[in-house]
């Protein structure tokens, strides 16, 4: 029957005649990078973020309002060879996160250990909660 067989066509990987060509080095992911957790309480966040081989002189760290903004370098790493596989990225990276409130950004602390960059943000006086006593 030919109608058995029309729709094994469209189940075909039209890509798959090319990758002898093309070797997957690279990644396809689209998680945004670099890779970030937070933390909090009502008086600070701690906000830990994986930036692995890069230097703290190639890090930035900047705070305004409600914004934190990491920007760094990774270096390209210098191996001879063909590169067969290329999971890790390098270059040059920029990552904004928006924070819950305004924080105190002359108190702010940044720590880069293991390839882990620790920030501590301490919470803004003017955006704490305040108990109101009431006459």
């Amino acid at each position: 029957m030919v109608w058995s067989e029309f729709p094994s066509f469209f189940l075909r990987d039209p890509w798959a005649a090319f990758e002898p060509s093309f070797p997957r080095i690279m990644s396809a992911s689209t998680e945004p990078l670099p890779r970030a957790n937070f933390w909090g309480d009502e008086s600070k966040l701690l906000a830990v973020i994986e930036i692995p081989g890069v230097a703290s002189e190639n890090c930035d760290v900047s705070v305004q309002g409600k914004a934190l903004t990491v920007s760094g370098a990774r270096p390209r790493e210098d191996v001879e060879g063909e590169r067969e596989r290329g999971d890790r990225w390098s270059g040059e990276f920029t990552r904004s996160f928006e924070l819950p409130y305004e924080i105190e950004a002359d108190a702010v602390e940044a720590k880069l250990k293991n390839g882990l960059l620790q920030i501590t943000l301490p919470r803004a006086n003017s955006s704490k909660p305040r108990k109101i006593s009431v006459k």
